[in-house]
């Protein structure tokens, strides 16, 4: 029975001509394409090529033979492309994020999956990140992206992007300063989500780092609303500097700088670590490595 390396050597030496440029195609060496050659020819009893020529000429019986390995390597490839879309066509994929990946590049990857993939169903949810890690774990979700790093043998992790985070407050807070000390910051309430935010976790661990606390005043689980309360005066919050870029600019918000800065918030893609090497799971890691931008879209 031939191999298909085999039928691959026969069909490349037709093709190109020449063992050095197979070999070249195949990525392996002439004298591998010569083995593959011989061991055909012992298996069928004829010789495939005329050694006699100059070049590397196929006889009538390794042209008749480049014919059917032309056919078997087309199905072969049809096959797999079959194979590389039909790991989720079996069931619909679910997607959890984040509401900042919700309002700035979530919209742009669904369109894309389902440009590439219009037979499969994909469903986005938005939760906070520890949310959305139960989810995972529990199998309701087939994949996330988070502000977790997760130390999890059933999941497998890859980073994106890391998200820049300000101080922000009403301009009538502080009296006019842009810049105050963490001590005097946390004289003000801290508007933050429900406690179950990813963000909050690294906020959280980073003042304690950093020897201060402040008050801290729940705003539900929207980000608009955090940034409607902020707006209003009803205390500061640590705001994605990107996507409120536009309200600051306008006067909306004030950025306040303190001696240390809040430390980037690195977002990650989150898989079960079973599909993780699938090429279907692969190609979506890809288009969320691709499109990850945190700034407001247009």
């Amino acid at each position: 029975m031939f191999s298909l390396k085999q039928l691959q050597a026969i069909y490349w030496i037709s093709k190109l001509g020449t063992y050095s440029a197979a070999a070249k195609k195949l990525h392996i060496s002439e004298s591998t394409i010569s083995k593959r050659i011989n061991e055909i020819e012992s298996l069928v009893g004829v010789d495939l090529l005329d050694r006699q020529a100059r070049h590397s000429r196929l006889t009538r019986d390794g042209l008749n033979l480049a014919i059917v390995a032309e056919k078997i390597i087309v199905l072969c490839d049809d096959y797999m492309e079959q194979l590389n879309r039909s790991e989720a066509l079996v069931h619909r994929y679910r997607i959890g994020v984040t509401e900042l990946v919700g309002l700035t590049w979530l919209p742009q990857l669904l369109a894309d999956l389902k440009g590439h993939y219009p037979e499969v169903t994909f469903e986005p949810e938005i939760d906070v990140s520890t949310a959305l890690v139960d989810k995972l774990l529990a199998g309701g979700l087939d994949l996330i992206v988070v502000p977790l790093v997760m130390q999890d043998p059933e999941v497998t992790s890859r980073p994106l992007q890391k998200m820049k985070l300000e101080w922000m407050s009403s301009p009538t807070l502080f009296k006019g300063r842009d810049h105050v000390s963490l001590k005097d910051l946390m004289r003000y309430p801290i508007l933050t989500q429900n406690g179950r935010s990813g963000v909050d976790a690294v906020c959280d661990t980073w003042l304690k780092s950093a020897g201060v606390s402040g008050k801290k005043l729940f705003a539900g689980n929207s980000l608009m609303t955090l940034a409607s309360l902020t707006v209003s005066g009803l205390g500061i919050s640590y705001l994605p500097k990107l996507y409120f870029s536009d309200l600051v600019e306008n006067g909306t918000l004030k950025i306040i700088t303190t001696e240390q800065p809040i430390p980037d918030i690195q977002y990650n893609i989150v898989v079960h670590s079973e599909a993780s090497s699938t090429s279907f799971d692969q190609s979506i890691i890809r288009m969320c490595e691709d499109l990850c931008d945190f700034s407001k879209q247009s």
